[in-house]
């Protein structure tokens, strides 16, 4: 139909529309019925049951008691997944006649550029090993049963 352009990062912003779709789209399925389905756990407790009680509103209720710790799951599940996540840009990049590291990655394993691929496998992993520390790093700031006094003021300099 003409309405986005399907290859090449000419066209500016306008070019990353579509690979953002296909790249982002399966993974917000995935975590939204994550989400769901933990949310409708965590209705189910006693707890909630005891805040509505006391007479708070539902959405406070919903939003400070369920959604925190609703949340977790979503949270560790997105750290387990980051690899996963840079690993569709190898695909992603290639469909779509983009510049960038999964690009890279595709070129060098086709002209057998095994130091290029080392490098970018070693940038990935460290990528991936950050990213699952910052996802810990808001777990523990936002469920603060899960560290000792000690983690605690590491984490709050750090945060």
């Amino acid at each position: 139909m003409g309405w986005l352009p399907v290859a090449g990062s000419q066209n500016g912003l306008f070019s990353y529309i579509l690979p953002g779709i296909a790249a982002g789209l399966p993974w917000a399925v995935l975590h939204t019925r994550l989400a769901r389905a933990s949310m409708l756990e965590v209705i189910n407790q006693d707890y909630i049951l005891f805040a509505l009680s006391k007479g708070l509103s539902g959405k406070t209720v919903i939003v400070r008691h369920g959604l925190i710790n609703a949340i977790l799951p979503v949270l560790t599940n997105i750290g387990v997944n980051i690899g996963g996540f840079m690993s569709g840009f190898v695909l992603i990049e290639t469909i779509f006649n983009l510049p960038g590291m999964g690009r890279l990655v595709y070129s060098s394993i086709n002209t057998h550029d095994f130091p290029v691929l080392r490098g970018m496998l070693f940038i990935s992993a460290i990528i991936a090993v950050l990213a699952n520390l910052f996802v810990d790093l808001i777990h523990a700031k936002i469920d603060p049963r899960m560290t000792t006094e000690i983690v605690k003021e590491e984490i709050d300099e750090v945060l």
